[in-house]
């Protein structure tokens, strides 16, 4: 009877023991099946957000405006680096707050007394609140599909730019200063998302500003167009 009993007990242990087996692996299975479904729900790039930008600034030849006399300012390809906090809603529209730095060194500076080299920089620091839309490619029976994880997206933004203005010229001197200007800007770009919290994205912007106007050592106005393009990297995390 006794080993009837641990027989008994054996087998009835070691069919748990398959049973536990086969839930776990069926388990797993599903989870393999389903999890990145779930992860890449319709709704995994909405929320809160913070992001990294950097890229090329390019400054565009400028009208100025010396002592009543129009001219035209070159500058060379600079940089712009910065980041945002935004919050992307479920209609696909996106708000944020940015805020970024943009360099150009001067090249020269073209006036009807002729054409003089124009050795400085202008720099500026924008604040911008921007609104987006982001084009939605997938479908509800593909949501871990590339297209899913692809986010075309058209934007723009209005805000602040304060503009530092260092050049020496010999037909004008030294101007080191800074102005306060209004300033507006358009984007179009393409997100990928690596992960449900992660994506990466690239974009091309144009940023304009009112004319910022500097004085030179004698108080003279120097006033300077101010019209940019760039060429960002962004890297996005979703909270």
């Amino acid at each position: 009877m006794t080993r009837q009993l641990l027989t008994a007990l054996a087998v009835l242990g070691f069919l748990s023991g398959a049973a536990g087996a086969q839930e776990s692996g069926a388990g797993a299975e599903r989870a393999a099946e389903t999890g990145p479904q779930t992860a890449f729900d319709e709704n995994f790039d909405k929320g809160v957000y913070v992001e990294l930008r950097g890229g090329e600034a390019r400054l565009n030849e400028a009208d100025v405006d010396f002592l009543g006399v129009n001219g035209r300012a070159k500058f060379n390809a600079g940089w712009l680096i910065g980041g945002a906090l935004g919050y992307a809603h479920e209609s696909g529209l996106r708000f944020e707050f940015e805020s970024l730095y943009r360099e150009n060194v001067n090249d020269d500076l073209d006036l009807p007394g002729g054409q003089q080299n124009l050795a400085g920089q202008i720099t500026a620091v924008t604040t911008m609140f921007n609104v987006y839309y982001d084009f939605d490619l997938s479908n509800p029976a593909a949501e871990n599909t590339v297209a899913a994880r692809l986010k075309p997206f058209v934007g723009g933004g209005v805000g602040l730019a304060i503009v530092d203005f260092e050049g020496t010229a010999a037909g004008v001197g030294t101007i080191d200063g800074f102005d306060h200007v209004l300033a507006y800007q358009f984007m179009v770009g393409l997100s990928y998302w690596v992960t449900p919290q992660i994506s990466a994205n690239l974009r091309y912007v144009i940023l304009g500003a009112q004319d910022p106007s500097f004085q030179d050592a004698a108080g003279n106005k120097f006033e300077v167009e101010y019209l940019t393009q760039g060429l960002m990297a962004g890297l996005r995390y979703r909270f």
